[in-house]
């Protein structure tokens, strides 16, 4: 019966030695051994098997991102204001061994360490500065952080500030000053599109007037050429002369200043004929006395 007892003690004993030596490590960690309180080796995902009672678990850790929340903190920036700051990091561990036996309390330490870097960097700029100078600051503080935790066997991937919260009087003083920068900018643009949309009419408006000149120029030197030569000259100029005279006449009438003119018809005749007659001799005068040119007479000047 005794023996029996012992036998079942051993077995238990055996079976407890084989559970407590076997061990599982999920995939994306690893374990920091420690033999006697010395660092013995670091297990990889999968099972593994320790020395019970000799070999223990120091630490299990994560070799996925992580993050880190760092809690706002005031800051003050260059020009005397102090201002509410927070941001969040997102880090790794790359070497287990470091990260367990080259810093105490890890992520209480990388916190503080961002925390005290992140007030260094606010408190080299002006308070405007900072609001359009976020990328420059996470550039600089991932930096100077990333050269510290090298020798943590950490990697810091990002650091990203979430919010900069001035005093409540100030950032009203700031949106006051931002909105008046964006009208004065607008009303600029505003006047700058309606000068290139003045000029861009007055030289349409000089070229339709150009154009229209030597249409009317064409129209006067063709018309004159005609009416000098044609059978029918006197009774078309006679035609024209009437039609202009009814046209300004209507155009006279609907001014809002209309003012009442009188023309006698039957001189009419007259006019046409005197502008026949000065087209006829401008046709039938030589070319130097045409062109307003006197000849020379008896060789002399």
């Amino acid at each position: 019966m005794g023996a029996l007892v012992l036998l079942l003690i051993m077995i238990v004993l055996v079976a407890l030695y084989v559970t407590r030596s076997i061990l599982q490590i999920k995939q994306g960690n690893v374990a920091i051994i420690e033999r006697l309180g010395r660092y013995s080796r670091t297990l990889n995902p999968g099972l593994n098997l320790i020395i019970p009672f000799f070999e223990r678990v120091a630490e299990d850790y994560s070799l996925r991102e992580q993050t880190i929340d760092i809690p706002a903190q005031q800051c003050q920036t260059a020009d005397g204001i102090s201002t509410s700051v927070d941001a969040i990091m997102y880090w790794r561990i790359i070497d287990a061994y470091k990260a367990f036996y080259s810093v105490q309390s890890l992520r209480e330490s990388l916190e503080s360490l961002v925390q005290t870097i992140l007030r260094d960097r606010i408190g080299e700029m002006a308070l405007e500065e900072t609001f359009s100078s976020r990328d420059d600051i996470n550039r600089k503080v991932l930096k100077e952080v990333d050269q510290v935790t090298s020798t943590w066997g950490v990697k810091v991937t990002r650091v990203e500030i979430q919010e900069i919260k001035p005093p409540e009087q100030i950032a009203e003083s700031f949106n006051a000053k931002k909105a008046a920068v964006n009208f004065a900018e607008a009303a600029r643009l505003k006047a700058e599109g309606q000068r290139e949309a003045t000029e861009t009419e007055a030289r349409g408006d000089a070229e339709a007037i150009r154009v229209k000149a030597i249409a009317d120029a064409e129209a006067m030197r063709v018309l004159a050429m005609e009416l000098s030569q044609g059978q029918y000259s006197a009774e078309a100029l006679q035609f024209l002369v009437a039609q202009n005279y009814l046209k300004t006449s209507g155009d006279i009438s609907q001014s809002s200043n209309a003012k009442v003119l009188f023309m006698d018809p039957n001189s009419l005749p007259g006019a046409v004929q005197g502008i026949l007659s000065m087209l006829e001799n401008n046709r039938t005068l030589p070319p130097e006395i045409s062109d307003g040119d006197p000849k020379p007479q008896n060789g002399k000047q």
